[in-house]
C-alpha cells in the first residue's frame, strides 16, 4: 500500500489472460516511471480485459508550463516504444474514475505517448478518467503521433466520459489519432497540440 516505482528490471505487465478480467484499484497511489524505459502494461490477450481505477501512471516529465506546444522538460525523456499501454489483439482496457495517465515524454518513435492501439483492441474511457500532459515527438518524419491515443484501422475506442487535454504531438494528433471506430458522449477532449 504505497506508491511504486519501477526501476530497470521492470519488464512490462500483461495483466490478463484468455477471457479473465483484471481489475487494478489503485486507491489513489502512483506508478512512476523511474529508470523503467518501456510499455507499463501489455492488454493483449484476446478476450480478456483490464479494469484501471483510482490510480496515477506517471511518466516523469516535469514540465515547465502548461501551453503544450511551447513547454519544456527537465525530467524524463524516453525514446522506443515508451508508451504507458498496449491495447490490442482483441483485448480491452477501461479507463475508470480516477485513472490518470500523465507526463509521458516519448521521443524518436514511431509510437505514441500515452495509449497505442493496434489488431483489433478497444478501449473505454470513463467519467472521471484523465489522459494529461503527455508528449510524442518526432525525429524528421518518424513518430511524434497521437500523444494522447492512437489507434489503428481495426481497433475502437469508446470515449464515454473523462478529459484528454493538454497533450502535444509534433506531427499529428495531440489528441487522439483515430483510423479505427471512435464514439464520444460526455466527456471533453481541449487544449491538445498537434505540429501538423
Amino acid at each position: 500500500k504505497d506508491n511504486i516505482v519501477l526501476d530497470s528490471s521492470y519488464y512490462g505487465v500483461v495483466p490478463a489472460f484468455g477471457s479473465n478480467t483484471m481489475i487494478l484499484d489503485g486507491n489513489g497511489y502512483t506508478i512512476s516511471r523511474g529508470e523503467y524505459k518501456g510499455p507499463f502494461f501489455d492488454v493483449n490477450q484476446e478476450g480478456s480485459k483490464f479494469v484501471l481505477r483510482n490510480i496515477t501512471l506517471d511518466g516523469g516529465a516535469v514540465w515547465s508550463g502548461t501551453d503544450p506546444a511551447t513547454r519544456t522538460n527537465s525530467g524524463t525523456v524516453l525514446g522506443g516504444t515508451g508508451y504507458f499501454m498496449y491495447v490490442g489483439d482483441g483485448a480491452t482496457l477501461t479507463l475508470e474514475s480516477g485513472a490518470v495517465l500523465q507526463n509521458n515524454h516519448v521521443e524518436h518513435s514511431a509510437y505514441n505517448a500515452a495509449i497505442h492501439m493496434e489488431g483489433g483492441g478497444t478501449l473505454l474511457m470513463k467519467q472521471g478518467a484523465v489522459i494529461r500532459n503527455n508528449a510524442a515527438v518526432a525525429n524528421g518524419d518518424y513518430g511524434g503521433v497521437g500523444s494522447a491515443v492512437a489507434m489503428s484501422a481495426s481497433d475502437t475506442f469508446y470515449m464515454e466520459g473523462g478529459l484528454i487535454t493538454g497533450n502535444y504531438a509534433s506531427v499529428a494528433g495531440g489528441g487522439v489519432l483515430s483510423n479505427g471506430i471512435f464514439e464520444m458522449t460526455g466527456c471533453k477532449i481541449s487544449g491538445n497540440v498537434s505540429g501538423n
